[in-house]
């Protein structure tokens, strides 16, 4: 699961313009302003759903790992868990008073 997920931050920050050239701190990537690359590989390419189907089956694998009897409470408190997120609407009323409050902030 480790070498998964290390893949993936290898990609995507190779899809973001990669790493810091040489001399420069080569684990922190060049461009940390690329919010497009996570989603144009997560979502748009699907890997997201990938993800969250390993993620899903290395927790199976791990409460497998231990009594039935204690299954249901390692669940609740276990930290290796897919909450989904809770959809949210905005309206182009909301995008807009969103706007003008951002611009009257600044």
């Amino acid at each position: 699961m480790v070498a998964y997920l290390t893949t993936w931050k290898k990609r995507i920050t190779m899809e973001a313009g990669g790493y810091n050239k040489e001399g420069e701190d080569t684990a922190l990537p060049a461009r940390m302003d690329n919010i497009d690359a996570t989603t144009l590989l997560l979502v748009e390419k699907k890997g997201g759903d990938t993800m969250k189907q390993k993620i899903g089956a290395m927790r199976q694998f791990l409460l497998n790992a231990v009594s039935s009897k204690d299954t249901t409470t390692i669940s609740r408190i276990m930290p290796l868990r897919i909450i989904p997120a809770k959809k949210m609407i905005i309206t182009p009323l909301e995008t807009g008073a969103l706007k003008i409050l951002n611009i009257c902030l600044q």
